[in-house]
């Protein structure tokens, strides 16, 4: 199936052969290979599903029949994109910090949450003068159809889009990214101190393929249960 965007930097993206290896995709004028070792997620699918590609936008594609979702760089440079798909659950935190008073809170909220891979949480309402007793602003819960690298490039793409693009000398904007591990220590990124987007998307990757490593599976369990099950924390669809 082809897809069209207009107006992006990737505007069609068909599949044009599947083999016992893997599938080949043609994004644009340039053909890839996708395969199985590294794209799991399409050995077992049916035909018809892996042609169902659509553009989401000029850094992402969606095959809406897997519920899959993959940056176009993991297509491109797949050895650089751990898996979520052996891992369980990943609950990553969201902070922002002296925000340009031009930034579009919102709109970075709706990018967040419509993506696919993960569920985005924000703030629920509290009743005036009572406040809501959290740190953090967003809460992300990743599933297990995209990579870690893909998530860490959707993250820097909110950031630039919405952050960046209306910062003041002032007021630069921070992303935090707050990873809890079961020692009850934290993992902190930040997007906006001045890191290149490549060095950020490598170390954020290689960590949290570690700490996936070596974590215990039901801490993430747990902790994804209880953002979906604490009130003060509402699903943004």
């Amino acid at each position: 199936m082809k897809s069209e965007t207009l107006g992006t930097g990737t505007s069609e993206a068909e599949v044009t052969q599947i083999s016992k290896h893997g599938i080949w995709l043609l994004i644009g004028e340039k053909e890839h290979f996708l395969s199985f070792e590294n794209f799991p997620w399409f050995k077992d699918a049916s035909v018809s599903a892996i042609h169902n590609v659509e553009v989401l936008n000029e850094d992402h594609l969606y095959w809406p029949d897997l519920d899959v979702d993959l940056a176009v760089e993991s297509i491109e440079h797949p050895e650089r994109f751990p898996l979520v798909a052996n891992a369980n659950r990943l609950v990553i935190g969201i902070g922002l910090e002296n925000l340009p008073d031009e930034c579009d809170l919102p709109g970075l909220k709706r990018f967040l949450a419509n993506q696919t891979g993960f569920r985005t949480y924000g703030l629920a309402p509290t009743a005036p003068g009572v406040p809501h007793g959290a740190g953090l602003d967003l809460m992300l819960v990743l599933g297990t159809t995209a990579s870690v690298a893909s998530i860490a490039s959707l993250l820097w793409t909110a950031y630039d889009k919405f952050i960046a693009s209306k910062k003041s000398r002032e007021r630069k904007g921070v992303l935090h990214i707050i990873i809890r591990r079961p020692d009850g220590g934290t993992i902190d990124f930040q997007i906006g101190k001045d890191q290149e987007r490549d060095v950020f998307i490598t170390d954020f990757s290689e960590t949290i393929r570690a700490i996936q490593g070596s974590d215990d599976p039901s801490f993430w369990l747990r902790s994804a249960a209880e953002i979906e099950e604490n009130e003060i924390w509402m699903l943004h669809k």
